[in-house]
């Protein structure tokens, strides 16, 4: 039974000796898919902006220097106009040495860069998975094609044995006509399989970025699938990006909450500064200083923009949590449906294959007794067809079984480590 089975499923096509792996295709879709190098691009943005927020916690130094011409008048002139030529040169630190609004603002800043992160860790699983799908569609087009082909070369044969009997007179012109009529079919199905190819490999270079090879090999993917559903769950609330993603959204809420409450909490800076300038103020010469100042800045009253700002961080907080149980139930759904289609087409597997070994002895037996007109023609042709259709249907579970399971690894956050692409 295991040996029909395995040769049910495994007819392929002529091809090249060397023919791509699902690893090697995946991994070309990693390195260029579009989607995925954007969503690159925008986590190292991210990571970038964390600095750009922590740089408002470090201590600022700005050189300032001009030159020009001044005209004054005032006491210190005698009201006289006094024209000058005037130079400027100065140097000043600034360090805000107790900020509440950027210290949350960095805090938001790493909520945003981990939703990001988790963002491109779900892009990437979504690649991984498109790709998968894609090689295994395209596995499915060549098997059904090779099939398709088997049946065409099968009833071309049986035209040729009524051919032969309806010249002995042993057969007659309609059962040839028959005949030919069943192998004009396997031709439009075999027509039909291989358009069903080109659109497979049209999708393949879609996905993946590069044309395929002739004769792929058979989807294999070994890993430790959850022993239940419920175990299933639990590991896709653990692990899957999408809820990561929901879990740094609160996060960068809460640090938009923390900006908005800093509003109303005062700020204090360091300055020190040293000025070398000269003909200030209609006065000739040098003039320099220097200075050293702690600055308070606090905020009293902004027309109700601190309030405002505060009930919108409140709202935005309860926003992220909404979203993220919205995501929690979608992967448990994702789960759900992925544990199904793969136990449901595990079982169909097992009788699907005891269905072509049937199907593949009956039209041998068939072919034997419509040598010795114990069968009719038309039941041997009956029985080709039944094998043809049990052998495309073994195919396309085998296939949705393949794309279930990659499925399933995907709804737990595994896809990409279970391909060992990390």
């Amino acid at each position: 039974m295991k040996k029909l089975l395995a040769i049910a499923i495994s007819i392929t096509l002529s091809g090249g000796a060397m023919a791509t792996t699902l690893t090697d295709a995946v991994s070309e879709a990693l390195a260029s898919h579009p989607d995925l190098q954007a969503a690159r691009a925008g986590s190292r943005a991210s990571e970038q902006d964390i600095n750009v927020a922590k740089g408002g916690l470090r201590p600022r130094l700005d050189l300032n220097a001009g030159v020009g011409r001044e005209r004054t008048n005032s006491r210190g002139t005698g009201f006289d106009n006094v024209s000058l030529p005037r130079k400027e040169l100065g140097l000043n630190l600034i360090w805000a040495i107790y900020s509440p609004v950027e210290r949350g603002e960095v805090a938001r800043r790493m909520g945003i860069s981990e939703s990001v992160a988790a963002a491109l860790a779900d892009v990437e699983q979504q690649v991984v998975l498109s790709a998968a799908e894609a090689y295994t569609n395209l596995w499915r087009a060549e098997q059904q094609l090779a099939i398709a082909s088997q049946s065409r070369s099968a009833h071309e044969t049986l035209v040729d044995q009524i051919g032969r009997r309806v010249e002995n007179g042993v057969s007659t012109g309609s059962e040839l006509v028959q005949a030919q009529g069943r192998l004009a079919l396997a031709l439009s199905n075999q027509t039909a399989s291989m358009a069903n190819l080109q659109d497979a490999r049209s999708n393949y270079h879609r996905v993946i970025g590069v044309i395929p090879e002739q004769n792929i090999n058979m989807p294999v993917m070994q890993w430790t699938r959850p022993a239940t559903l419920n175990a299933a769950v639990d590991r896709a609330f653990e692990n899957h990006p999408v809820i990561a993603e929901g879990q740094a959204d609160i996060r960068e809420a809460m640090g938009q909450l923390k900006v908005a409450d800093a509003a109303n909490l005062p700020q204090f800076t360091v300055e020190l500064g040293t000025n070398r300038n000269e003909n200030i103020a209609g006065v000739e010469g040098g003039n320099r200083n220097q200075l050293a100042m702690l600055r308070m800045n606090w905020n009293l009253y902004a027309g109700g923009a601190n309030g405002a700002g505060a009930r919108a961080g409140e709202d935005r907080l309860a926003q992220a949590q909404h979203l993220l149980n919205d995501a929690q139930r979608e992967v448990v759904d994702a789960t759900h449906q992925s544990w199904h289609a793969y136990t449901s087409t595990t079982q169909q597997l097992n009788y699907l294959g005891r269905y072509v070994d049937a199907a593949a002895q009956s039209r041998e037996a068939y072919a034997q007794q419509f040598t010795i007109n114990r069968r009719s023609l038309l039941e041997v042709l009956d029985a080709e067809v039944e094998l043809f259709d049990a052998r495309a249907a073994l195919v396309n579970a085998q296939a949705d079984n393949i794309v279930a399971d990659h499925q399933l690894a995907a709804s737990q956050g595994d896809l990409v480590a279970v391909l060992e692409l990390r």
